[in-house]
C-alpha cells in the first residue's frame, strides 16, 4: 500500500479509499471484506506527517466458547517522515517519542504504509477476545456466560490421587 508523495505540493492533503487485504496480511486473523483507510498528509519542505485512520471487521475466536465472532476494529496513528539531506541518521529524541519518526531521502516518491498499518491493526485487537454480553448472555452465540465459565465441582476424584493426598498430610 503505497502513497505517491512526489507530485504533492506543500500543505494539507486528504486521501480515502477501501482496499481488500491479502489473506496473509494479518495471519492468523481474517479480515472481512475491505479496510477503509483515511490518510491526512501534511507535507512541508522538511517533513511529511501522515495521520492514518483505518476501520474494518475481522473474525476473532471467542476466548470463552471458541466460536468465531465479528470484531469491528478502529485504529488511528501518526507517522513522521523527515527529509534527511545529509545521508546520516539524525534523530530528535522528542520526535521519536511523540511520533513514529523515520528518515526520508529527498528523492523518495512513494511511502509504503503497509507494515505500520498491519502493526497498528494488530495492536487494536483486545487481549481478551470476547463479544459483548447483555444480562450475562453473549450477544453473539446466545450462551449464558455463567454456564460457560462454571466448573463442575461434582466430579468424582480419581482414586489414584488418594495415596498422594496421604503424603501431603
Amino acid at each position: 500500500m503505497k502513497i505517491d508523495i512526489s507530485g504533492l505540493s506543500d500543505g494539507l492533503h486528504c486521501l480515502s479509499w477501501s482496499e481488500k487485504m491479502p489473506d496473509d496480511f494479518l495471519v492468523p486473523y481474517v479480515i472481512q471484506d475491505e479496510i477503509e483507510i483515511d490518510v491526512r498528509i501534511n507535507k512541508s519542505s522538511h517533513s511529511v506527517l501522515l495521520n492514518i485512520a483505518a476501520r474494518g471487521i475481522m473474525k476473532l475466536e471467542c476466548d470463552r466458547c471458541l466460536e468465531f465472532f465479528l470484531f469491528v476494529f478502529n485504529t488511528d496513528f501518526d507517522i513522521l517522515y523527515e527529509y534527511n539531506y545529509t545521508g546520516e541518521e539524525i534523530r530528535d529524541i522528542k520526535k521519536v517519542e511523540e511520533f513514529n519518526s523515520f528518515d526520508l531521502k529527498p528523492d523518495t516518491k512513494y511511502l509504503d504504509i503497509s507494515e505500520p498499518l498491519r502493526d497498528y491493526i494488530l495492536l487494536s485487537i483486545p487481549m481478551r477476545k470476547v463479544p459483548e454480553e447483555n444480562n450475562e448472555v453473549c450477544i453473539y452465540c446466545k450462551k449464558n456466560i455463567r454456564e460457560l465459565l462454571s466448573t463442575n465441582t461434582d466430579e468424582s476424584i480419581n482414586p489414584v490421587w488418594d495415596k498422594l493426598k496421604k503424603i501431603n498430610k
